[in-house]
């Protein structure tokens, strides 16, 4: 049976372990950190585009309608997208 505590015992009493261990924690929190920009900066984009897409446009004088459907469906491939599904 492994034990729980053993890894933070060993942070705790090896320096080397503790600066390795300190390097990849630093690693990973960037990395997340990098993640959640960017998929902020898509979910921005997105929604720039749906605004764009949702905005009334006149056409020979008579204000365009964008059916409710098409707009969540457009909001659910702006989505993907940002996530980088493939879409």
């Amino acid at each position: 049976m492994m034990d729980p505590l053993g890894e933070l015992r060993r942070v705790e009493s090896d320096p080397a372990y503790r600066a390795l261990f300190l390097a990849r924690l630093e690693a990973e929190v960037a990395r997340r950190r990098a993640e959640r920009e960017e998929f902020t900066l898509g979910a921005i984009e997105a929604a720039d585009r749906m605004r764009e897409l949702c905005r009334p446009r006149r056409a020979r004088g008579e204000a365009v309608a964008v059916p409710l459907g098409a707009v969540l469906w457009i909001g659910c491939v702006a989505f993907a997208a940002a996530r980088g599904w493939g879409v």
